[in-house]
C-alpha cells in the first residue's frame, strides 16, 4: 500500500513557480520560488504576484514623475534667491515672443545688475554677498 502512494505523488504533476527579479522593467534573475502541485493553485499565486508586481510599478512611476517634476523645477529656479534662471528665462521668452507676434503687442524686460559684485564678495565674504543677493531678490 504505501509503495502505491509513492508512485502515485511520483505520477501527479508539479508545476514550478519562477519569480522575476526585476530592477528598472529589467529581469535580472528568475528564482524558483516554490513548486504548486495543483495548477489552480499556480494560477492563483501567479495572479497574487502580477497584481502585487503591478502596484509596485506603478508606485515607482508615481514616485518618478513626482521627482522628475520637482527636478525640472528645481533646474529652473536658483536656490538661494528663489529667482527663476537663465533656463527658465530662455523658455518663457520663447513663449512670450510668440504671445506678442501673434497678438500684435510688445514687452519689456527689466534687468538688474550689481555693480562690483566680485569686489564686494571679496571684501566682505561670499556669505555677505549671498545676503546681498537674498535682499536684492526681495
Amino acid at each position: 500500500m504505501h509503495q502505491e502512494q509513492n508512485e502515485s505523488i511520483m505520477k501527479k504533476e508539479f508545476y514550478k513557480l519562477w519569480l522575476p527579479v526585476t530592477s528598472i522593467g529589467v529581469i535580472i534573475i528568475l528564482i524558483s520560488a516554490f513548486t504548486i502541485s495543483h495548477q489552480l493553485l499556480l494560477i492563483a499565486a501567479l495572479t497574487c504576484y502580477v497584481g502585487f508586481s503591478s502596484w509596485v510599478i506603478y508606485s515607482h512611476y508615481c514616485t518618478f514623475s513626482q521627482t522628475k517634476e520637482k527636478l525640472t523645477e528645481q533646474s529652473r529656479e536658483d536656490q538661494l534667491t528663489g529667482l527663476k534662471n537663465r533656463r527658465y528665462l530662455e523658455d518663457r521668452l520663447n513663449e512670450l515672443l510668440a504671445k506678442c507676434k501673434r497678438d500684435g503687442k510688445s514687452f519689456g524686460l527689466v534687468f538688474y545688475d550689481i555693480d562690483n559684485f566680485k569686489e564686494y564678495n571679496d571684501l566682505y565674504g561670499h556669505t555677505t554677498g549671498d545676503k546681498l543677493l537674498q535682499q536684492m531678490a526681495e
